[in-house]
């Protein structure tokens, strides 16, 4: 498996819809930090999850956390 950063940016309009699903997220997603920068004014968030492909994270997403733009990129850890 490979490590993906989920990146979305949506409207401050869809901030109330993607938080209907967060009690329903599945068991991939719990315990998983969850960046949301939407207080700071930029309306967005950002995750890491693990998967084969970025179709397969993107899957794992519920579908109220993929309103506005959102898209899972490999990335690679280094230690600095």
């Amino acid at each position: 498996m490979a490590r993906y950063m989920v990146l979305n940016s949506h409207t401050p309009e869809e901030c109330e819809k993607m938080e209907q699903d967060v009690d329903k997220i599945p068991a991939a997603m719990k315990g998983r930090d969850f960046y949301c920068t939407c207080p700071a004014g930029e309306h967005a968030y950002y995750m890491f999850l693990e998967g084969d492909t970025a179709e397969e994270v993107m899957g794992i997403l519920p579908p109220s956390l993929k309103l506005g733009q959102t898209r899972a990129v490999p990335v690679e850890v280094w230690q600095l």
